[in-house]
């Protein structure tokens, strides 16, 4: 059967009909939603974090086990992602490791990415033999977090130190333990940065292999609270911008901040402050440093990068945190008073009013308090406590540098001696101080239950330099000096210190290094340990916690 010419001509007019129609919607489209690309306006996933609580530990095997904490055992510690497009490469990646205990010298821990790519992140570091053939322990770790990142300043420390602690490092490879271990389907060359997975797929099996090559290393290792996963990653087309380290700086002074890496893919970057930040901030267009002029006020302030692909419309945002802090100032003791509760810029200026403007100011460096050299150009003594005015001591609660006149012009007196046992602990550095420098002054008369003139407790860093520390005493711990943290003497004197035999247990009479649950490290250099009695002159916490040496 035949159509007619009449037929075949209306069936023409329709189909053209429909294209016309068809044509007009797409064209509607396009002017309503404009080219638009699969992902415009979408924030690219960059960096993302990704963790596996489970703990790892050997069990009698060459390799470590992930056990979690219904019993389910998996070999090696895994972390699955699948966050990131398909397409999504590695350009970034840290890895901590949670509540590890270890030796280093033998032991080895490999990451492996879902495409394969691998990198050593430690192996065989420390584990030197000492005169005798005996192979050393050091270092080790003892409950830390450790975090390996190419851009951290140092690798794991292999220079004799005792412990390695919390913090950041470089991957560090110092033996060939993996080619000795591994098996055959690990990768026959793994790399020795984490830059060597740059490009390799994100999305997929992450992989934490852990073995050591002595029983006394896998008998002591235990990652005991797990691993962390840092990964930034991008697909072909994502603008891209480096890490931005938070940042710190005095209120009124200039910094740029410059990222890890310049940015790809990106035709425009912008750099926004929080609403109550009054500085000046811009961006370089070509490599991404952000410069700040004259910041304020003090706070933590939170800048935020774009970087946006204008074809595209995709953008990445990268947040860091400007934290402004005050000013150090420098304060001047002008009298031997004590205390006359007005303040150092109403009248004299006392100690007690000098470090009580310290501790009140959240300094980027340390204010330093001095003394008058006209006032203290003859011998003075202050007493940290009497009947006038009856302070328990001087409590130091910031970072402060307290530069004396003179051990022989200038002696801090907590009047606790002899015979009244009265406590006055001269000098208490409180947790998290910070850094802390006492230099050219006597200390004496001080009496306390533990650390009977300075107890320095966790979280600081302290320097006693040219100090003369007589004549106090303690219960039972540090009769001149309580260490609970880390701490330098440097040609110094400790001499005539006691803890009361009678207090049953009796430890250091000079100084006790350790206590409080942290670690303790103290080194004493050109100084003078003598005199001092009913007890060892320094004594330590036994175990890992604790360390310290001496040099003349």
């Amino acid at each position: 059967m035949s159509m007619t010419a009449t037929k075949v001509d209306r069936m023409i007019r329709r189909c053209a009909l429909l294209a016309g129609l068809a044509l007009a919607l797409t064209i509607v489209c396009i002017l309503v939603l404009g080219a638009a690309p699969a992902r415009a306006g979408v924030t690219s996933p960059a960096e993302q974090t990704f963790t596996n609580p489970d703990r790892t530990y050997f069990q009698g095997n060459l390799f470590a086990r992930s056990v979690s904490s219904t019993g389910r055992i998996e070999f090696p510690s895994k972390i699955n992602v699948s966050s990131y497009p398909d397409s999504a490469r590695v350009d970034e990646v840290t890895v901590s490791l949670h509540g590890m205990y270890s030796t280093f010298f033998d032991l080895s821990v490999v990451l492996v990415s879902p495409s394969g790519e691998s990198v050593r992140l430690t192996e065989g570091c420390g584990g030197a033999e000492d005169s005798g053939g005996t192979i050393s322990e050091k270092p080790r770790s003892d409950n830390i977090t450790l975090k390996l990142d190419d851009a951290a300043p140092t690798g794991i420390p292999t220079d004799g130190a005792e412990v390695v602690p919390s913090g950041t490092y470089r991957p560090s490879q110092c033996a060939d333990i993996y080619r000795q271990y591994y098996p055959d389907d690990m990768p026959a060359s793994p790399g020795t940065t984490l830059a060597d997975l740059d490009g390799s797929q994100a999305n997929g099996e992450w992989r934490l292999v852990v073995t050591a090559g002595d029983y006394y290393t896998y008998e002591k290792t235990n990652i005991s609270k797990g691993w962390t996963l840092n990964v930034s990653a991008h697909t072909p087309t994502d603008p891209r911008l480096g890490r931005y380290s938070d940042t710190k700086i005095g209120v009124g002074d200039d910094v740029t901040v410059t990222p890890s890496a310049p940015p790809k893919n990106a035709t425009k970057l912008t750099v926004e402050a929080s609403e109550e930040f009054t500085g000046e901030v811009s961006i370089d267009q070509q490599t991404g440093a952000v410069q700040v002029s004259n910041p304020g006020p003090v706070a933590n302030h939170t800048l935020t990068v774009q970087a946006t692909n204008e074809e595209t419309g995709e953008v990445q945002t990268q947040p860091f945190v400007l934290d402004v802090k005050r000013q150090p100032e420098a304060l001047v003791v002008d009298t031997p008073l004590l205390n006359e509760s007005d303040g150092c810029f109403t009248g004299h200026c006392t100690l007690y009013e000098a470090l009580d403007q310290a501790n009140t100011n959240d300094n980027l460096k340390p204010d330093t308090i001095t003394f008058d050299p006209e006032v203290f150009s003859t011998p003075q003594r202050i007493i940290v406590q009497n009947q006038e005015f009856p302070y328990q001591g001087l409590d130091i609660e910031d970072d402060v540098i307290i530069e004396g006149p003179g051990a022989d012009k200038l002696t801090l007196d907590g009047d606790a001696l002899p015979g009244n046992r009265r406590e006055t602990k001269t000098i208490s550095i409180q947790p998290d101080a910070g850094t802390v420098r006492l230099q050219d002054m006597t200390l004496t008369g001080g009496f306390g239950e533990t650390g009977g003139v300075v107890d320095n407790r966790a979280g600081n860093t302290v320097e006693l330099r040219r100090m003369f520390i007589t004549r106090n005493a303690a219960e039972w711990l540090g009769g001149g000096i309580v260490n609970r943290s880390t701490m330098r003497l440097v040609d110094s004197t400790v001499s005539n210190n006691r803890v009361w035999e009678g207090s049953g247990w009796p430890l250091g009479s000079a100084i006790y290094n350790g206590g409080g649950g942290e670690r303790a490290d103290l080194t004493v250099l050109d100084s003078t340990i003598s005199g001092n009695f009913d007890a060892t002159a320094i004594d330590s916490d036994e175990g890992r916690r604790s360390s310290w040496s001496t040099r003349r």
